[in-house]
């Protein structure tokens, strides 16, 4: 979801709120705040894929398919925790801010 200018400013001003940390990795202290509101999905501990025989989803388009059986991930997670993505401008290191903390979005 791209951010208004008026969220991304809603966010600075948040971090201005706090002493500027420089970067863990290289030190500098320039940072860029993400335009675009990402979501992290929720972990499940099961695979993507099921190795074992599925003529579920085998089709004749694609007889290649035959024993792979979704069983979810990436895609269809449950839960999804929205954040805003802070880079370093120097190395790329990536830290992130809660969008609902920050109150760009609600539960």
């Amino acid at each position: 979801m791209l951010l208004s200018q008026d969220a991304v400013n809603t966010v600075v001003e948040h971090l201005r709120r706090f002493q500027t940390s420089a970067c863990p990795v290289c030190r500098t202290s320039e940072w860029t705040v993400s335009k675009v509101l990402f979501a992290l999905p929720e972990y499940h501990a099961r695979p993507v894929w099921n190795f074992k025989p599925s003529p579920s989803v085998t089709t004749p388009e694609n007889p290649m398919s035959a024993g792979l059986k979704a069983l979810g991930g990436a895609g269809s997670p449950d839960e999804v925790f929205p954040v805003v993505p802070i880079t370093c401008a120097t190395c790329g290191y990536v830290y992130f801010l809660s969008a609902v903390a920050l109150g760009l979005v609600s539960r």
